[in-house]
């Protein structure tokens, strides 16, 4: 899969502040590639586990890929 974010993949873009906790599922909606606008999940595999903190100041324990982990407080690999 060709990657859909330019640059470096030591941090990735995301799609607003849109968030999912679904487990094996990076937390991180990103923008789709089709050029439509919408969100999509992240396309990347989870290796992190940690906490998010919401635009409401509350705490979710979420998964991310490598490039969405520096969004996660208290991060352990999973896998």
């Amino acid at each position: 899969m060709p990657s859909p974010y330019p640059g470096s993949m030591t941090q990735l873009a995301h799609y607003a502040e849109s968030f999912c906790c679904l487990s094996g599922q990076c937390f991180r909606l990103v923008q789709a590639e089709d050029g439509t606008g919408h969100a999509q999940h992240c396309p990347y595999l989870t290796e992190w586990r940690g906490r998010f903190k919401d635009g409401a100041g509350k705490w979710h324990t979420v998964e991310a890929c490598n490039g969405h982990r520096a969004d996660l407080d208290a991060v352990q690999r999973i896998g």
